[in-house]
């Protein structure tokens, strides 16, 4: 998709490409190569984790579906409590405050 577009703007690879890049096609070969080698290393490594990360997730003990309705209910009651008691401590704190203040007469 990207050369289509070069191609229709008019730009061409070597535009693009600093010209000591592009007189060296081997630096660019050996490039490829080096990364592909590093990749190669990269993908054992990933392949290890992944397993292992499996084997761990076969481990977990998942809730069930009433677990998980009962600690969400449990969740939201203990969160609008604690937001009625905030707003509440909040009103009461406005008022002593004015009235320290001498805002209210």
């Amino acid at each position: 998709m990207s050369s289509i577009a070069l191609v229709v703007t008019g730009y061409s690879i070597r535009n693009l490409m600093p010209i000591w890049l592009y007189n060296n096609w081997s630096l660019v070969a050996v490039f490829f190569a080096a990364s592909s080698f590093v990749l190669a290393i990269n993908f054992k490594m990933l392949s290890f984790f992944v397993s292992e990360s499996y084997i761990e997730l076969i481990k977990v003990h998942w809730p069930s579906k009433d677990e998980v309705m009962r600690y969400t209910i449990i969740t939201l009651l203990v969160l609008f409590t604690a937001s009625l008691f905030i707003w509440f401590l909040d009103g009461i704190l406005i008022k002593l405050i004015a009235f320290v203040t001498g805002q209210i007469g």
